[in-house]
């Protein structure tokens, strides 16, 4: 069976309920998507969307996903309270567990710094255009082996411009 099947397959079973079977055709599909040559995009965002589930499942569910999440800004987060030279312009209520924000005290060094993290292997800290300074995404993919990595630098860096 082939990938295109097997995500039809899925997708047949998950919204059959929801369609006329008719209109689930495979042929009716295929010569659907065939006339304008699109490829069936909803089959492969269906498999993909499984992958990610069977991925979180496998991870102990959103529950352990969410502690996690939160186990990883806690390192980062705790980092910045403490931390002379870098400071988090988020209040503490309205903090996200996936976006962490954060400035050096410094504007001068940001360039600096972005080329050690860089050095490193840390890519996209710099924060968005309008806003300024860095941001940390830590995603649910991102491991807190990761997040360790980025501390463990911002502190090397903090020691040599303190």
């Amino acid at each position: 069976m082939t990938f295109a099947s097997n995500a039809w397959a899925l997708l047949k079973d998950t919204v059959t309920s929801f369609i006329d079977d008719n209109a689930l055709s495979r042929g009716a599909s295929i010569a659907y998507y065939t006339l304008f040559s699109i490829a069936p995009v909803l089959l492969i965002i269906v498999a993909i969307a499984g992958l990610v589930f069977g991925w979180i499942k496998a991870r102990g569910g959103l529950a352990a996903m969410a502690e996690h999440n939160r186990a990883k800004a806690a390192v980062l987060y705790d980092y910045l309270e403490q931390s002379t030279l870098y400071s988090n312009p988020v209040a503490r209520a309205d903090r996200s567990l996936m976006n962490v924000p954060f400035r050096l005290k410094d504007e001068a060094l940001d360039d600096a710094f972005l080329k050690g993290a860089q050095a490193r292997g840390m890519a996209q800290l710099k924060g968005h255009r309008s806003v300024g300074g860095m941001r940390a995404s830590i995603y649910n993919a991102m491991p807190i082996e990761g997040v360790q990595a980025l501390v463990a630098y911002m502190k090397e860096f903090e020691a040599q411009h303190v």
